[in-house]
């Protein structure tokens, strides 16, 4: 019998690429006592594919390109003589984390038999059962029937270890001995599900909690910013729960979700969305908001769609927020909020109201608080639409005429999507206006997120020494929508916001030439009125 040896230098996740094997020849004895070549050994994964055409996909990427093994990462080797015995049984051989793979000897080498067939699992197991293979079967998939058909993917896959310990994968082996290479293109055995979502990330007053939960019997793995996979046997129905806690500070406010049906063929992949949404990951250090999914910066059309380009009667405003107040997401809306495209009250100026007069009677934690400080204002974002519940008369009242102009502000759209309606912006939601529509670099924005929760007392610059085109983003926007621009420092540069400070004073956002600040003034007195909608 005629002895040979391959070397196992084996690549991970290259499709058939041959590595460099040991340049001098080695003799070994065997039945004849001849020397032969040394010969490499190759090695390929498979690629997941999608069921809906979507492309390919490795295990451990997004992209379909190929990634390597991990260091002491193991495959099993089986050589089946042609007279039904084994030469090799479960040979272990483990990736070093450069280039080579090493047996149980420290040695890159693979016997090699003349007209034996050769078959490979992964990931290997030191107690492979002898009936978890067949000897007199001459494919990979039948002659590991039996591993194939008990496994069964584990519940937590939370880890890069843990996710690819679960990924059967078998190959045959192609043997060219006039080459002097053996090459093993593994093949997945389970099916993959990805789940995208519009993750968000809760950390108001120091919590460390996420929209998006799976129940206790999934724990995918979470590969990229709101991309989850998990491996699951595509004999086996599919089953895949999880919470939704749709607001950022109350856990009461969640409901469930699921993936059920017919898993995936073997080596296939399904993608499924939450409502559609691209996967994401966002921050919320906001009070009792609920994140929605629309792109910040966008124009938003009068069907609800949204896009980079400003579409003449058709555009409803510029999307400034991604949040929504609980009241804002129990009235049906889901995405985010909008600033007009144009001043209320014809570009004029008007009083907040003709009085020291509120729509709010409970400025305790449980109504509308009085905003005293930076962090107050910030969280601030529902004084002006709740008032429409709260108190419609004093809406509806045109002396009270910052949240009357702001209410009946015509934007001449008909819009056939659910929305609040326009109203009032709170300082918090002009707080929203500035941080993601100005323009800020790194380190502003560092700044600017540093006072969401300071207690500085009002008045109060959120920016200082400012060039005066910290606007010059928006109002691009702005100007391509024919809108009425922000200048810092010139015209229409001070608003009012709906929030109050004490009964008679209101709070107002100024876009000075060269800072941002938080002002009080007299109800009675005179500024620009901005409205929003929340959709």
């Amino acid at each position: 019998m005629k002895s040979r040896l391959l070397n196992a230098s084996l690549l991970g996740f290259a499709l058939l690429a041959i590595l460099s094997s040991c340049s001098s020849d080695e003799t070994l004895t065997g039945d004849s006592n001849t020397a032969v070549k040394n010969m490499k050994i190759n090695i390929s994964d498979g690629v997941f594919t999608s069921v809906d055409n979507n492309g390919a996909k490795t295990r451990a990427t997004d992209t379909g390109a190929t990634t390597s093994f991990a260091k002491d990462d193991a495959i099993g080797i089986f050589a089946v003589k042609p007279d039904g015995t084994l030469a090799l049984t479960n040979a272990k051989y483990t990736y070093d984390g450069t280039s080579k793979w090493l047996n149980s000897d420290n040695t890159d080498k693979l016997p090699y038999n003349d007209n034996a067939k050769y078959f490979a699992y992964y990931p290997y197991q030191a107690s492979l059962a002898s009936t978890s293979y067949d000897v007199t079967k001459t494919t990979a998939e039948t002659f590991f029937a039996s591993l194939i058909s008990s496994w069964t993917p584990a519940a937590d896959q939370s880890t890069q270890a843990k996710y690819t310990a679960q990924d059967l994968m078998l190959s045959m082996a192609t043997v060219d001995a006039t080459t002097g290479s053996c090459s093993f293109a593994l093949s997945h055995q389970m099916s993959m599900v990805e789940m995208d979502f519009h993750q968000v990330h809760y950390t108001y007053g120091g919590a460390d909690t996420y929209r998006f939960t799976f129940d206790a019997t999934n724990k995918p793995f979470n590969l990229a910013a709101g991309v989850y996979r998990f491996l699951v046997n595509p004999n086996n129905a599919l089953s895949v729960t999880g919470k939704n806690q749709y607001n950022s500070t109350d856990a009461t406010m969640t409901k469930g979700w699921k993936i059920s049906g017919t898993a995936p063929a073997a080596s296939k992949y399904k993608v499924y969305k939450y409502n559609g949404a691209s996967a994401s990951l966002t921050e919320n250090a906001s009070q009792n908001v609920c994140p929605g999914d629309a792109n910040i910066g966008d124009y938003l059309y009068d069907d609800g769609t949204t896009g980079t380009a400003f579409k003449s009667g058709q555009t409803v405003g510029i999307i400034f927020s991604s949040e929504l107040t609980q009241a804002q997401y129990n009235a049906g809306c889901r995405h985010g909020k909008v600033l007009a495209l144009k001043n209320a009250n014809s570009g004029n100026t008007c009083s907040w109201s003709s009085g020291y007069n509120s729509p709010y009677t409970d400025y305790t934690s449980t109504g509308h608080i009085y905003a005293t400080k930076l962090k107050d204002c910030y969280d601030d974002v529902s004084s002006g639409y709740d008032a429409f519940s709260a108190n419609s008369n004093f809406v509806n009242t045109s002396s009270n005429s910052a949240w009357y102009y702001c209410k009946n502000y015509s934007d001449g759209i008909t819009k056939s999507f659910t929305n609040s309606g326009w109203y009032l912006p709170s300082i918090g939601e002009w707080w929203e206006v500035m941080e993601n529509l100005g323009t800020w670099t790194d380190a502003q924005k560092t700044i600017i997120k540093s006072l969401r929760t300071s207690t500085t007392g009002l008045g109060a610059y959120i920016m200082q020494s400012l060039p005066n085109s910290y606007l010059s983003d928006l109002n691009a926007k702005l100007t391509a929508a024919s809108g009425n621009t922000i200048v810092p420092g010139s015209g229409a540069f001070y608003f009012w916001s709906a929030s109050e400070a004490n009964f008679a004073t209101s709070i107002n956002m100024y876009f000075s030439i060269s800072d941002v600040f938080l002002g009080l003034q007299n109800k009675i007195v005179v500024h620009y009125v901005r409205s929003v909608l929340a959709y």
